[in-house]
């Protein structure tokens, strides 16, 4: 046993002592956040988590750092979890069910300290990035309230690129039935060009459209709330007041001022921007990095999966996901197709986005 696993070990279970210290008493709707990695549930968590009686779950199916109960989880492929089979949902679901209900803690608030820790804990507060493709499977077990975030597909390319943390676009493309479900063949054989010769960007951007598809199928009526990043941290106040709304909690000031302040995950220099010109310089810089080749290629990519929701170019969402009017001139004025179920479908497939997205 390395000196590594020794130390996450020993970091697990001091934080879970020191966790036991608030009483569960839980007796609200938990709210899970579904996003992609590196894409600001880590803030958004952290904003919810400041509302009184809140204590959170950060990313309990997250198997690269030490988790103690692995082997109630099937196989997890690249530590991504797309379909169930029969015999592995009960266990799934028994997992679930007993963390939810408090049976057991993981990863949860653990600094007494902290100014936003509640040593009575009414409602969780989940982030999970490695079962987005079960959205809907969460909501027809389990009585809870979803936000679905999203950003950027080449700001989470690049976040995730600099990082060296691998694409795992490949865990989709190797399940047969989220292809059969999910992609048409033409689209299915783009796939596999990428996966050959793309660009190190076109991966993880497929990864992003990949992982992105099934919270865009329309399932009939949508039960979670849509938001972007990128108005988030544009517009703390009216956000947090959004969700405060939405889930009746009670100190939209309190959340939106924790929007402020730049996360342990956030890079050194973006912490430096947040604090010297304020949190709406989150997530832009990537905008420079990026080649004019480069970004033709995205917005191809988008095209072949018909997602109108971003431009490559433009890293500011659609209009219409915006709760509160567009975040630029550019937006307004971009020649996008109609955000309708009937205009929106993938090119030669099966998937299309709603057309409701709150």
């Amino acid at each position: 046993m390395t000196f590594y696993i020794v130390k996450q070990i020993a970091r697990h279970y001091t934080k879970s002592i020191l966790g036991s210290l608030c009483v569960y008493k839980l007796s609200r709707k938990p709210i899970f956040i579904f996003a992609n990695r590196r894409g600001g549930s880590t803030l958004l968590m952290r904003m919810i988590y400041s509302q009184p009686g809140v204590d959170y779950i950060g990313e309990p199916m997250d198997f690269y750092n030490y988790h103690p109960h692995r082997q109630r989880f099937p196989r997890l492929y690249h530590n991504r979890l797309i379909t169930l089979e029969p015999d592995e949902e009960r266990l799934f679901f028994d997992y679930w069910r007993s963390l939810l209900e408090g049976r057991f803690r993981l990863r949860n608030q653990w600094n007494p300290f902290d100014p936003d820790f509640s040593f009575i804990v009414n409602r969780l507060v989940v982030k999970e990035l490695y079962a987005k493709a079960l959205m809907s499977w969460f909501v027809e077990n389990f009585d809870l309230d979803i936000i679905y975030l999203t950003r950027h597909p080449v700001a989470v390319a690049r976040s995730t690129q600099k990082l060296r943390w691998g694409s795992k676009e490949a865990s989709f493309l190797e399940n047969g039935r989220f292809c059969q479900e999910y992609l048409s063949p033409n689209q299915l054989n783009y796939c596999r060009g990428i996966l050959a010769t793309g660009t190190s960007l076109e991966r993880y951007v497929l990864e992003w459209c990949l992982e992105n598809l099934p919270a865009l199928h329309p399932r009939g009526k949508r039960q979670w709330l849509t938001l972007t990043y990128e108005e988030l941290v544009a517009r703390p106040r009216e956000i947090s007041q959004l969700i405060c709304s939405r889930f009746d909690l009670p100190a939209p000031g309190r959340m939106s001022q924790r929007a402020l302040q730049p996360t342990r995950t956030a890079w050194g220099n973006s912490k430096k921007l947040i604090n010297h010109l304020g949190p709406g310089q989150r997530g832009g810089q990537w905008v420079a990095e990026v080649g004019e080749e480069e970004i033709k290629r995205v917005q191809h990519m988008l095209d072949i999966f018909g997602i109108v929701v971003y431009s490559a170019n433009d890293p500011h969402p659609a209009a219409e996901l915006c709760h509160f009017g567009p975040l630029s001139a550019a937006t307004t004025t971009r020649k996008k197709k109609s955000l309708t179920s009937e205009n929106f479908s993938l090119q030669g497939g099966r998937a299309r986005v709603p057309n409701r997205w709150a």
